[in-house]
């Protein structure tokens, strides 16, 4: 995953057995830097480039980076713990994402013996639009 601003990848290698995510600068092939310590999965920037998460298992956990070196990443913070649909249906890519204010997160939660969700429809603006439809014809 790029940074909002194009100048960090995040991403996950599993080269000591574990699965861990690190940052590095691009396009220019610094070296990487690991962000999570005890594994980690799924990378996803705030839309400001100082934030990652990412999640471990159950966890999921935010990363500040460093404003001037955004590949120095600070220690990672436990936001919560949660039972949701992992791993995302595409191979690879994070099964939640991150509203732009980062202090929101959509993701789909477990129902005992439920199937597994094929597909997600989000519907913005719902209020606004019954509301309309609702309205007796010929009034404002």
């Amino acid at each position: 995953m790029f940074s909002p601003d194009g100048r960090v990848l995040a991403y996950v290698s599993s080269d000591n057995e574990e699965r861990q995510v690190y940052v590095q600068s691009f396009p220019d092939e610094g070296h990487r830097t690991r962000v999570s310590i005890d594994g980690g999965t799924e990378p996803v920037w705030s839309r400001r480039p100082n934030e990652l998460f990412y999640r471990n298992g159950r966890q999921y956990f935010s990363v500040a980076m460093t404003p001037n070196d955004p590949t120095r990443p600070r220690r990672p913070t436990l936001l919560f713990e949660g039972d949701f649909v992992v791993p995302a249906l595409t191979p690879g890519a994070p099964s939640y994402s991150v509203a732009p204010d980062g202090n929101h997160f959509i993701m789909v939660a477990r129902v005992a013996d439920a199937p597994r969700p094929m597909r997600l429809d989000v519907v913005l603006g719902w209020p606004q639009d019954l509301e309309r439809r609702l309205r007796p014809a010929g009034s404002r």
